[in-house]
């Protein structure tokens, strides 16, 4: 049996993108539509957010403050 492969630095960019999209579309909608979303659980998936995307630019050899 063989050794899994790593994913590739472009998968985890593109994954690492698209939960930074994700994360700013939930922003979005609190702020537009506060009572419609509840507040309490965008905070606890906020950070969540952020730890996954960390994770994936970490992988990939980027610093997050060299996003955006």
């Amino acid at each position: 049996m063989g050794r899994a492969n790593k994913p590739s630095r472009k998968k985890d960019l593109q994954k690492a993108r698209a939960l930074i999209m994700q994360y700013k579309e939930h922003q979005e909608k609190v702020k537009n539509e506060p009572r419609s979303f509840a507040l309490s659980h965008w905070f606890k998936e906020k950070d969540n957010f952020m730890s996954q995307a960390r994770f994936y630019y970490d992988r990939a050899g980027v610093e997050l403050k060299d996003v955006d």
